[in-house]
């Protein structure tokens, strides 16, 4: 079992022989058992590309990797084949990267969608937002004539908009929805509602270069509590990012090619 974290290059498992920083119960890789293991070595162009790379005393490219929130993760560059099951019962193997801690993987499997978003960049899972809508009207234009980029990140659970589009858009939501509005107690949504009967809350239409997605309440709402609901895109100064949440029920295939990130709408259990 592992999070597929679409807006980072690296992924990452915990190896033998090796001190346990947080608690594992499924079993730790181990390399010597692998026949395919190979650890890159320093003077390769790979070794170099990678973030805060060093050499240890073998000559092994060893890399480090930090996160906003102060996790890391440190290990060896290596060569790896992968193997994953397919929904007809057989096997494929896709050669990649692996890292002692930690794995890069250069390809990515392509579900064809019932639209495209252009721009998407090869390393970064990058798309243009032109707008958002609701009812069928526009609820916050993105400002530039060209649209802002956000990325597609799935190892983030909540979606953050430029904060005048999010701004925006929450005032246009107020207006439509009817109900009792309350203060969120963690102080983290700026828009919340008290749960009832006769409360609905409408669609959201996020409107991309090229194509648009229908995101129903459950991509953009979220039940903190017995009586409360709140509005899960918020609004940042940084770099914009459509989380997790709103990707829900959603396939998202990406053509590395060709620059283009496609969206099909799907009940997730039926493929559970």
């Amino acid at each position: 079992m592992a999070i597929v974290d679409s807006g980072s290059d690296l992924t990452w498992t915990q190896f033998e022989p090796c001190a346990q920083s947080y608690k594992q119960d499924t079993l730790l890789f181990n390399p010597a058992k692998s026949s395919s293991y190979r650890k890159l070595r320093c003077n390769t162009t790979l070794c170099s590309e990678a973030r805060e790379w060093n050499c240890d005393k073998e000559h092994s490219c060893t890399y480090k990797y930090s996160y906003v929130d102060g996790s890391f993760t440190v290990g060896n560059l290596a060569n790896e084949t992968f193997t994953f099951g397919t929904n007809s019962g057989k096997k494929t193997s896709i050669p990649t990267l692996l890292f002692d801690a930690g794995v890069s993987i250069t390809q990515w499997g392509i579900e064809s969608g019932v639209g495209s978003a252009n721009n998407a960049t090869k390393k970064t899972k990058i798309i243009n937002v032109n707008k958002i809508s609701s009812n069928g009207d526009t609820a916050a234009a993105a400002g530039p004539k060209k649209g802002v980029n956000i990325i597609i990140d799935s190892g983030v659970k909540l979606t953050f908009l430029p904060r005048q589009l999010a701004t925006d858009l929450e005032a246009t939501l107020c207006e439509s929805i009817i109900g009792t509005i309350s203060p969120d107690p963690q102080g983290l949504f700026n828009l919340c509602y008290k749960t009832g009967k006769g409360t609905t809350f409408p669609d959201i239409v996020a409107h991309f270069t090229g194509a648009y997605i229908i995101l129903p309440t459950f991509n953009t709402f979220l039940q903190v509590s017995d009586d409360l609901i709140c509005f899960t895109l918020l609004g940042t100064d940084d770099l914009p990012i459509f989380g997790n949440l709103s990707q829900g029920d959603y396939l998202i295939g990406y053509n590395l090619v060709n620059g283009t990130v496609y969206f099909k709408q799907i009940g997730c259990s039926k493929v559970i």
